[in-house]
């Protein structure tokens, strides 16, 4: 399996597998929001994991260590979260935010009080291929996004900046 160190704000380029790892560890962090955008058409989604500080305040700076990684036996998107003291979503609002995805079948929140860790499995429709990157801002909440694309569109597609 291929492993990605993320790279800041740095666009990733698209792959169809592998392990992105990112963020940093020693400290307490929340889950604030997770948005879902669609791009270029319905052919790309941007999903964006904002994160906060251990009380649940906007956060400037790397986020939380994660890991993001890309199967394809089952095909699904695996975010792992560490050092979440608390999170502020809830599975019933993924799942009402990704019903009408082209790419995510269905998605499922887990989360391990005791390790304060979160996962979030996105279960895919479709062969697809990701970018994953973070943006750090003093602006908005540190967020760390995951653009989504069909696997077959990939190789003809950079992953578009998000503005900070």
């Amino acid at each position: 399996m291929m492993i990605i160190h993320t790279v800041g704000d740095k666009p990733m380029p698209f792959v169809d597998s592998g392990l992105f790892v990112g963020g940093r560890s020693g400290v307490s962090f929340s889950l604030l929001d997770i948005q879902r955008n669609t791009l270029l058409d319905s052919e790309k989604e941007r999903i964006s994991i904002e994160i906060g500080d251990g009380n649940g305040k906007s956060l400037s700076g790397k986020p939380c260590y994660y890991q993001v990684s890309l199967e394809k036996n089952p095909s699904r998107l695996v975010v792992d979260l560490s050092q979440l003291s608390r999170a502020k979503f809830k599975e019933s609002q993924l799942k009402s935010l990704f019903k009408n995805s082209a790419h995510i079948k269905n998605v499922e929140l887990t989360t391990d009080p005791e390790d304060q860790s979160t996962s979030i499995v996105f279960n895919l429709k479709k062969a697809v291929a990701v970018a994953v990157f973070e943006i750090q801002s003093q602006h908005r909440p540190t967020q760390i996004v995951i653009d989504v694309v069909n696997k077959k569109m990939s190789s003809s597609l950079k992953p578009i900046k998000a503005e900070r």
